[in-house]
């Protein structure tokens, strides 16, 4: 969802922005509720598929936002420059119900913009 919101956010069109995790099967759909909740935002993620992490050149890009602090430390060990990661921590809503889903929308929202207006400088 993180994805969708920044890149509907960012002005400039020079950023490229993926999404991946660290855990997970690599190649699922988003699930029904985030696509739900992008589809009210104007967004369509219906062709999101998850990616690891690890299959990622980490080093190749200049900002990584983890959404949990406790993951940054897995992408350190996976060789990313610490300096690099930016925690904006969320609650995972992952296997929870839409309201859950809706709240968590809300929060990376505001992250997305926030984000944007720094980048976009």
């Amino acid at each position: 969802m993180l994805q969708a919101l920044l890149a509907r956010d960012l002005s400039r069109q020079e950023f490229e922005i993926e999404s991946a995790g660290l855990s997970g099967n690599a190649g699922k759909a988003a699930s029904p509720h985030a696509i739900k909740c992008m589809q009210e935002k104007g967004l369509d993620i219906t062709d999101h598929r998850s990616r690891k992490a690890s299959d990622l050149n980490l080093h190749s890009y200049d900002h990584i936002y983890c959404v949990e602090k406790v993951l940054s430390q897995r992408l350190i060990e996976l060789g990313t420059p610490r300096e690099r990661i930016e925690v904006v921590e969320v609650s995972n809503p992952y296997g929870k119900d839409l309201a859950t889903y809706h709240a968590c929308a809300e929060v990376l929202s505001k992250i997305a913009t926030t984000l944007a207006r720094k980048l976009n400088q």
